[in-house]
């Protein structure tokens, strides 16, 4: 590993910071500062035993010894040589857990917090100036007056498209947190920066003004989607790969993760090859899959009204419920479902979750049932189009379901029982909703409705003999719209811009089943069943219902 002292590294730094802001100014993903400093690699462990798989897990388990990084305690890890693969009982699928060997070593960063500061700053100019020259969009054309104006101006609740207020909005905040994730700041610190880096936005970079639901949105929703795409992202970039792997894998992490992705690109990482992988997370086991499929999907108030949408669908099991650690760090164990719909009919995600988990507290009981009462942070995110008519030139999403929950936290409880043949599993949550979204079936500036309430959720499986895994997935979410257009002056935004005043029942519910074939794939079908009842203070009331079928093949990577 090429290491440099510190104050070569201020030097890089001081002669590169206009270069990085220059690139900004042509993506939105760009980061304005400077490559962090590493520190020396820690010893390894490099002894390697024969053993059996049930010790090769138990090896796995990493030896740690941290405090808060403003202490400056080193940090120890000990690891066995090679990568390791095993099949999961409880999931059917197979994890891996990466391995330092060799020279290998985690790279730990010192801790900076002046230098996210201005990279959040850059990312905002880097947005800013790519929306304001390079697409020349209206809003983006700020000067003194339109700044002046913000900021004497109450702030509101803004007519936005549902997949740039709710999607797009958390991902810009997934960069500030990201910047500072790089420069060694915890979990709790970086969630700081996606909240500055917004409010900041809100008032000096858009003519707009400053909106509630982009600063919760970018805010809370950006912490969660940044510290997954932290993780994940540290598991494609590997320093160790060669020719077109390393290629995808550099692509397919800064994607994930532009904050790192530039950096890696200005400090030459991104293409110099050398024995330590340069990791900056500790390892977890990971599952990973890859499905494509097609869903087959039905509006049952209308008879006729079908479509058949073809899927690339992306899942991740990071960490495990129980292990053998006496502290837990956020997000130590977290899920990511993502899919992507191939057609141009439908949005292309469709549905988006991340359920990371906070806190933990776990113990068992007699004949091995194991419990894991929890604290979550929630990411979810569903999107469809409607079939026919009226409502899919306004993309609205008809009788399919339309629900997000980008800044939601909740407390859930995991059992899990491991048999010789069978194993159980069932994962409940309740989720607070401080600020969300539903369908809004008459509000014609958009076709969403902000809404408060909160969500309930219940995962039970099944997996038999590791070959098939049966299992069914239950959500309820209750949504209130506390004031709508229908009431008072359209012009007191305020009140017009909630959607339709009401409350929302949300079901939807998932019976699936996994067939396990040879060469790590699965055989996939789900049966999907939604239900809406809305309750308009004005309109009538609306049910709507609809089903899908899922019918796909799972590789397992």
């Amino acid at each position: 590993m090429n290491t440099i002292g510190i104050s070569g590294k201020r030097l890089f730094f001081s002669k590169r910071l206009s270069l990085v802001a220059f690139l900004l100014a042509l993506t939105s993903s760009v980061m304005a500062g400077g490559y962090g400093h590493i520190c020396e690699p820690k010893a390894i462990d490099n002894d390697s035993v024969e053993m059996e798989t049930e010790e090769i897990i138990e090896s796995a388990i990493t030896e740690i010894i941290t405090n808060d990084s403003t202490t400056n305690q080193t940090q120890k890890v000990s690891y066995s040589t090679n990568d390791t693969t095993w099949t999961n009982p409880v999931i059917g699928s197979r994890v891996h857990l990466q391995r330092f060997g060799g020279t290998d070593s985690l790279v730990v960063k010192k801790r900076s917090i002046i230098i996210p500061v201005a990279e959040a700053l850059g990312i905002n100019f880097g947005v800013w100036a790519y929306d304001r020259f390079l697409q020349n969009d209206g809003w983006a054309k700020v000067d003194g007056k339109t700044i002046k104006h913000n900021l004497e101006c109450s702030w509101v609740l803004d007519k936005d498209s549902y997949s740039g207020n709710q999607f797009s909005h958390p991902f810009h905040g997934s960069m500030f947190y990201n910047a500072a994730r790089f420069h060694g700041q915890s979990y709790y610190s970086s969630a700081l920066y996606p909240l500055v880096g917004s409010f900041v936005w809100e008032y000096f970079c858009e003519t707009n003004e400053p909106s509630y639901n982009d600063f919760l949105s970018t805010g809370i929703g950006g912490s969660a989607i940044g510290e997954a795409t932290h993780r994940v992202s540290d598991i494609v970039f590997d320093n160790s790969k060669r020719g077109i792997e390393r290629f995808f894998r550099e692509a397919i992490g800064s994607f994930m993760n532009p904050a790192r992705g530039v950096h890696r690109l200005f400090s030459g990482e991104m293409w110099r090859v050398s024995q330590n992988r340069g990791k900056i997370v500790e390892p977890e086991p990971f599952s990973m899959n890859v499905a494509v499929g097609t869903r087959f999907m039905t509006e049952m108030r209308h008879k006729g009204r079908h479509r058949t949408v073809g899927y690339v669908n992306f899942s991740l099991d990071y960490g495990e419920h129980f292990d053998e650690k006496e502290h837990h760090k956020p997000f130590d164990f977290f899920h990511i479902h993502a899919l992507l719909n191939m057609s141009s009919k439908h949005p292309t995600f469709g549905d988006i979750s991340i359920k990371g988990r906070i806190a933990t507290k776990q113990f068992s009981s007699a004949n091995d049932w194991h419990y894991d009462l929890a604290l979550y942070q929630v990411y979810k995110y569903i999107d469809n189009y409607g079939i026919n008519g009226k409502s899919e030139s306004r993309m609205h999403p008809g009788d399919f379901p339309l629900v997000n929950e980008a800044c939601s936290f909740g407390s859930g409880l995991y059992v899990e029982k491991t048999g010789r043949l069978t194993s159980f599993s069932n994962d409940f949550l309740v989720d607070a909703i401080p600020f969300g979204c539903t369908t809004a079936d008459h509000f014609r500036p958009r076709r969403y409705s902000f809404a408060t309430g909160f969500s309930i959720s219940n995962d039970m499986r099944f997996c038999l003999n590791n070959k098939v895994i049966v299992g069914n997935e239950f959500y309820f979410a209750r949504l209130f719209v506390w004031k709508g257009s229908e009431i008072g002056d359209p012009n007191d935004r305020n009140r017009w811009f909630w959607g339709d005043k009401g409350n929302n029942s949300v079901f939807i519910n998932k019976a699936y089943i996994f067939i396990n074939l040879p060469y790590n794939l699965k055989l996939h079908a789900e049966h999907q069943l939604y239900y809406r009842r809305t309750n308009y203070a004005v309109y009538p009331h609306l049910h709507a219902k609809s089903q899908e079928i899922k019918v796909g093949l799972v590789y397992s990577l």
